[in-house]
């Protein structure tokens, strides 16, 4: 944790270093992630303890140049100078080495001992013919005192290796940028399947939307239409029927049990037939006038029924209705005369 909060938030590392070395003191790690969070938020008391007591328990001195860079900060020079010439010095690895000569070339250089600075930079690691981590940094500040020296020639000839060196081992300017690639897993969880077919479109609601054309047709309402189209289906019966039940309170409406002229009522059936009929046969004899003593006269036979009644009787809804529709013509003709 210290660790990833180290460049972010250095004093924010520190607390979970110390944190650490409370609950784990003993383990040499945690007290060199403490001593490097405590060295970067400059707070070297810390970082000079935390040092010490790492190299002592684990018996390396590869912290030796954050030592010596510890003590200088504190103020401790001859001190300092004197950690960094310890015979160890000599057992560290190249890397090592360089950090420790450029601790001590700075001391010489904030002293103003700039023979003793260069002197401090002029080890093996300051090849000009081969190039490692630590060689730009320590070309160019082999470069930085020279050009204090006076010596401007040789102080831009190491600078150019500085950079040189750089760009073969893409550090600085030349580094590149790091790429993270990301692996993306595909979904664990199962694709619901469709319920409906994708090639069936949904119904419109314009297929139910009634087509204004269709509204009107040649002045007639949708209800007007369809009684014209019965009327020319069925001829005069059904004109006369769909007449009479559209307008059953017109005087020229009739009653369907009551039939004029020729045939005969149903009052008069039911009543006058009706009650003669139980009656002696040789009574019914002669002739049948209707009950409003028009019409022709037509003669009985013997078993007391009149000839045109029986028919009557037989016929269906259809030939009715179209004899109720010629007593109605026939009524008007002769109220026209």
């Amino acid at each position: 944790m210290a660790s990833q909060y180290l460049e972010v938030d250095p004093e924010f590392a520190l607390e979970h270093a110390l944190a650490a070395v409370r609950r784990g003191g003993r383990v040499a790690a945690v007290r060199e992630a403490a001593a490097i969070a405590a060295y970067v938020a400059e707070h070297y008391d810390v970082a000079l303890r935390e040092l010490r007591t790492h190299r002592r328990m684990s018996g390396s001195s590869e912290h030796l140049a954050l030592i010596v860079d510890s003590e200088r900060a504190l103020g401790r020079i001859e001190k300092a100078l004197e950690t960094a010439a310890e015979p160890t010095a000599s057992n560290l690895e190249p890397a090592e080495k360089v950090e420790v000569a450029l601790v001590v070339s700075g001391i010489h250089r904030d002293r103003g001992d700039l023979t003793s600075a260069r002197r401090a930079l002029e080890i093996p690691e300051l090849d000009r013919k081969r190039a490692f981590a630590y060689s730009p940094r320590l070309f160019q500040a082999y470069s930085d005192i020279l050009e204090e020296q006076g010596q401007s020639q040789d102080a831009r000839s190491w600078a150019r290796m500085a950079v040189i060196a750089e760009a073969a081992l893409g550090q600085g300017q030349f580094e590149e940028p790091e790429i993270y690639e990301i692996d993306v897993f595909p979904d664990d969880e199962p694709e619901g399947l469709p319920l409906t077919d994708p090639e069936e479109e949904p119904m419109s609601t314009e297929e139910f939307q009634p087509d204004e054309e269709q509204t009107i047709v040649d002045g007639f309402e949708p209800e007007e239409l369809a009684t014209e189209e019965i009327r020319a289906e069925l001829g005069d019966v059904a004109d006369k029927s769909l007449l009479e039940e559209e307008n059953p309170g017109s005087p020229d409406a009739t009653d369907e049990a009551e039939i004029e002229g020729d045939v005969v009522t149903e009052d008069v059936a039911d009543e006058g037939f009706g009650s003669d009929l139980d009656g002696d046969p040789e009574e019914l004899e002669g002739d049948i006038v209707p009950e409003d003593g028009e019409g022709e006269l037509y003669p009985a036979d013997m078993t007391g029924e009149d000839p045109e009644t029986e028919p009557v009787q037989e016929i269906d809804e259809e030939t009715e209705q179209y004899l109720e529709a010629l007593d109605v013509e026939e009524e008007d003709e002769d109220t026209t005369a």
